[in-house]
């Protein structure tokens, strides 16, 4: 629901944009917020610290996780785990 076909594209090979319409009616929730910037390529925020906001949010209000379906926790708990690697591997490197 957060995408729509692009006009201009070829309708034999369609391509997708956001619809940001309706991604801007989805920030209405901070942990909505939050799952959304993890999403977006080139947020403004670091993605270690929108999970780390995650997790603090999601522990202060557990009800709002009710509105998320259990495989978008389970890729948010991978992408966490890769953001951690990359952390540990940057500061081993420096």
């Amino acid at each position: 629901m957060y995408f729509k076909k692009y006009e201009e594209s070829d309708p034999n090979d369609p391509e997708y944009m956001f619809d940001w319409t309706v991604l801007r009616d989805a920030y209405k929730s901070y942990v909505g917020s939050i799952v959304i910037e993890l999403c977006l390529p080139n947020s403004k925020y670091p993605k270690y610290i929108l999970a780390r906001m995650l997790e603090d949010a999601t522990e202060e209000a557990p009800r709002e996780t009710k509105r998320f379906p259990q495989a978008l926790f389970d890729a948010l708990g991978d992408l966490s785990v890769n953001i951690h690697a990359n952390l540990t591997r940057d500061s081993l490197t420096e």
